[in-house]
């Protein structure tokens, strides 16, 4: 993902691996997806300079394995996943 090996991930290197073929998608789901992907940028981008640091990154990580770990049992099953995820 960090495209140019600076040790920070800007927006266009997030939203390039996020976004993968853009032509192979509608336009309505493709605007989603930007909008979802731009939402999760500025989530992890916790400083709002612009870059995801490698420290932001892995916050975020632990911050999302946290809350996928619904009994806090420091493991992720599939059922805490789907939940997670709302997917049931």
């Amino acid at each position: 993902m960090d495209v140019n090996e600076d040790d920070q991930i800007s927006f266009d290197e997030f939203m390039a691996a996020r976004m993968g073929n853009r032509e192979a998608f509608f336009e309505k789901r493709q605007a989603a997806r930007y909008a979802t992907n731009e939402f999760l940028f500025d989530k992890m981008d916790a400083d709002e300079d612009g870059v995801i640091s490698k420290i932001e990154f892995f916050e975020a990580a632990r911050q999302h394995f946290s809350e996928a770990d619904a009994n806090a049992d420091g493991k992720v099953v599939p059922f805490e996943f789907r939940l997670q995820r709302g997917i049931f």
